[in-house]
């Protein structure tokens, strides 16, 4: 029962990574509500909110956001991948704890969440590295309309 639980805590923290980029913000956002809705499910079941900030993180979680949508556009795809990571690690990590309340057991939650929040960055690279690409293009094509951009393995402007 333990061994189905963290399995399936760490499918769920994984992000559905969509080809969309734009897609990357509404995958953050959900990743970090299921975040505080995690929490909520382990302080229901007898979990004790082991951050000392606690629900002071949720409006940081909100200035995060806008701060995020707010910087540069080539910035963004790492801020949003970044986000996310957290939000599934964090969630991960909840989920673990739930599992770990439920069995009785004992549960590496805090590497848990660590580990669901690297594999969320990691496989989110190649559509983050693209967004970054497509972004640069479009700031170079602004001033030079001549520019066209080429994606490939060596990610090359022309």
């Amino acid at each position: 029962m333990k061994a189905f639980c963290l399995s399936l805590a760490l499918l769920l923290a994984l992000p559905a990574h969509a080809d969309d980029f734009r897609k990357q913000k509404i995958e953050a956002a959900s990743a970090h509500a299921f975040d505080v809705a995690t929490t909520g499910a382990g302080l229901a079941v007898g979990a004790a909110e082991s951050n000392p900030l606690g629900l002071l993180l949720v409006p940081a979680k909100l200035i995060a956001y806008q701060r995020i949508k707010a910087s540069p556009e080539a910035e963004q795809p790492g801020l949003w991948a970044a986000y996310e990571a957290f939000g599934w690690g964090a969630a991960a990590n909840n989920l673990c704890v739930i599992a770990q309340i439920a069995s009785g057991g004992f549960a590496p939650c805090l590497a848990v969440g660590v580990a669901a929040g690297l594999v969320s960055w990691a496989i989110d690279s190649p559509r983050r590295k693209r967004a970054e690409f497509d972004a640069v293009c479009e700031q170079a094509k602004a001033s030079n309309h001549e520019i066209t951009c080429v994606w490939n393995s060596a990610q090359t402007i022309n």
